[in-house]
């Protein structure tokens, strides 16, 4: 009976040890994981950390090199484009710490830094006393020497700006821009909705310059899109010649499609002024307008000349850019 009784304290005391130690190796286990969490969450801070350092010193390297009045307009395309991937909000990645919490306050910061650089800039513009509608943002047919250096500078660092404000890196995850960002924000408004972040704030309290720079982007597209278009030079003595776009040796498909894209990106800013009831008189500069009747006219003889039956692969391909080409012209003449 003794051994039997032995027998069975020894049993519960070796259950207890057994118990005691799978508490502690839970404990640990617990531990180990809270600690893994914790470096985890301690390496995607610094990570972020990092990432928002380094884009912060990007956009101001690139945004130095921007309005510099030595770097010419292709130079300052290239910057600007940069300049607008570095934003934080472009590098979100929707993980390891990249909330949606995180990603509001990376727009909310991508506005506030921005929007106080624009309007220096557009102060600069004012202060150079320069007439935009004489400009057509290339080197070809434009005249500076009446307003010296400093004012082309100023109106190619604008136009480029202007052009690239949809600019969106490789990797962008979210489906936002700063053009995207400040056309949200101007419909919102319009539409009697309350404001909810700073970045409202610092859209609608900086709208005539948001509305001068949205002014410029649909005429510097316009401008952009033409100079693969129309030859300038020759427009006046032979219009039809003037019309490279249907030249595949000097305009390749490829360029066609930049270009198309370049007059969808005035489009979309005519759209968004009419949704916002401004007045065309406001955007549409007399020179722009004169291209534009110039392409109409230009594209109206040849529009279904060329069919499938007839024609090869890319023959076709060019009539199908031009009728777009119409479509897209007629819509911005509207």
């Amino acid at each position: 009976m003794k051994s039997i009784v032995s027998l069975l304290i020894l049993t519960s005391l070796v259950s207890c040890s057994m118990k005691d130690n799978m508490n502690k190796t839970l404990e640990n286990s617990d531990n180990i994981l809270s600690n893994s969490d914790n470096l985890l969450t301690m390496a995607s801070n610094s990570r972020n950390s990092q990432r928002e350092g380094s884009a912060s010193l990007s956009r101001e390297e690139y945004w130095d090199y921007l309005v510099r009045e030595d770097k010419s307009k292709l130079e300052k395309m290239k910057f600007a484009g940069k300049y607008f991937k570095a934003f934080e909000f472009q590098h979100w990645t929707g993980s390891n710490g990249d909330s949606s919490e995180k990603l509001q306050v990376m727009l909310e910061e991508a506005m506030l830094d921005f929007l106080p650089n624009l309007v220096t800039l557009v102060d600069k513009y004012k202060e150079a006393n320069v007439d935009l509608s004489s400009f057509e943002i290339t080197d070809k047919i434009s005249n500076f020497k009446a307003h010296g250096l400093k004012a082309k500078s100023v109106v190619y660092t604008l136009a480029a700006i202007a052009y690239k404000l949809d600019e969106v890196s490789k990797n962008n995850k979210t489906g936002k821009s700063i053009y995207s960002l400040i056309e949200e924000i101007l419909i919102a408004d319009s539409n009697g909705a309350a404001y909810v972040g700073e970045a409202d704030n610092e859209v609608l309290s900086r709208k005539d310059s948001v509305l001068f720079l949205l002014k410029l982007r649909y005429q510097a597209s316009i401008i952009k899109a033409m100079e693969a278009i129309i030859d300038t030079d020759k427009i006046k003595k032979d219009p039809k010649a003037a019309f490279i776009f249907m030249n595949s040796n000097i305009i390749p498909t490829e360029r066609r499609e930049f270009e198309l894209g370049a007059l969808n990106k005035a489009l979309k800013v005519k759209q968004l002024f009419s949704r916002l009831d401004i007045d065309k008189q406001y955007y549409q500069g007399e020179t722009t307008q004169k291209m534009l009747m110039a392409v109409a006219s230009l594209t109206q003889p040849i529009e279904g000349s060329i069919t499938a039956e007839n024609a090869s692969v890319s023959q076709v391909r060019l009539n199908n850019d031009v009728k777009e080409l119409r479509d897209i012209t007629l819509n911005l003449l509207k």
